[in-house]
């Protein structure tokens, strides 16, 4: 089955649109600015940051949008849902599900988090790619610095004044 999908781009170079833009967040510089930079080689790409703009794929990386902007998208375009550390729950997907069902695509980064998206679209699993690693120290250091295996967002702040 063809699909026509109407957008700016030359037969050749489909546009894929990536956002809601989240500067500061590793989800959206690791997987959505690198990702789509690596593929700006073979296809079209932009960034958003609220106005969806024409695209033939939309690649939504951690925040969900509204049902019914994905379900507008959805009528000319392949949507594809990268919900990377978004939902803390089931019941938190399952209120996003009139949305999930819209998507072409759900690409989640942990296999163990197939069974909770794919009654409402089909799943695909890519790995998680490590961008930094420390190297093995060679003893047992007693006194010194901790590694912190999260981020700034996680860290709880209080006001002590």
């Amino acid at each position: 089955m063809e699909r026509h999908f109407p957008s700016a781009a030359s037969p050749d170079r489909p546009v894929v649109a990536f956002g809601p833009e989240l500067p500061g967040f590793g989800s959206w510089e690791w997987i959505g600015q690198e990702l789509a930079e690596e593929l700006s080689r073979d296809f079209q790409t932009v960034r958003f940051s609220r106005e969806i703009p024409a695209c033939d794929v939309l690649v939504i990386v951690k925040q969900s949008l509204p049902a019914a902007v994905v379900e507008q998208v959805a009528r000319h375009a392949a949507v594809i849902y990268c919900p990377i550390d978004f939902y803390d729950s089931g019941p938190a997907i399952d209120r996003d599900g009139p949305m999930l069902a819209r998507c072409t695509r759900i690409v989640v980064h942990c296999e163990r988090l197939r069974k909770y998206f794919q009654s409402y679209a089909p799943v695909e699993y890519i790995d998680h790619h490590v961008r930094f690693a420390a190297a093995l120290r060679e003893e047992f250091v007693e006194k010194g610095p901790i590694l912190w295996a999260g981020v700034r967002t996680s860290l709880f702040y209080t006001n002590q004044d």
